[in-house]
């Protein structure tokens, strides 16, 4: 099912068959990973405990979920919307990782803008939050270009410190 779709990319449920391919291009890369959830590259059973974890099941709409270019159907990364526990109730992040060969492509302002829109249409809220890791640049300049303002560092259970970027949608 498609959750989201934007020009040139969909982001849909997770299908067996994408786990591996999440695993190779995503979970498993070191340099792609330092600054994500876990914080380091994960084997495959990881990848699948985190998958069955965190992304959306049938028709759900909060969770990750796998990221595909629309014109190669491609993986290019993951994306999606959480509900955000350390900031409280009805509170939702989103986020999203970028595989490396398609980075720079405008792909993660592209996904960012969505599901902001997201959140404010189909979740009915007037904010929109991102907890991004402090090391991670170019995700924290994406933000502030998107018009986001940032709030505080915040210690989370399985993330570490991250800064709270929040914008009024």
């Amino acid at each position: 099912m498609i959750i989201l779709e934007t020009s040139n990319l969909y982001l849909k449920t997770i299908e067996k068959d994408d786990t591996k391919v999440l695993h190779e291009k995503i979970f498993s890369n070191e340099e792609t990973m330092k600054y994500t959830f876990l914080e380091k590259a994960l084997t495959l059973e990881e990848s699948k405990k985190f998958i069955y974890k965190n992304f959306c099941k049938n028709n759900a709409h909060i969770g990750l979920a796998p990221l595909f270019e629309k014109k190669s159907g491609l993986l290019v990364g993951i994306a999606g919307i959480l509900e955000c526990e350390e900031l409280g109730k009805d509170h939702y992040e989103f986020g999203f990782i970028i595989v490396e060969e398609f980075r720079r492509k405008g792909y993660a302002t592209e996904i960012a803008k969505s599901q902001m829109t997201f959140i404010k249409k189909r979740l009915k809220q007037n904010r929109a939050f991102a907890l991004v890791h402090k090391e991670n640049t170019p995700s924290n300049n994406l933000l502030l270009k998107l018009g986001m303002s940032f709030e505080k560092e915040l210690s989370t259970e399985d993330r570490d410190i991250r800064k709270v970027y929040i914008k009024k949608i």
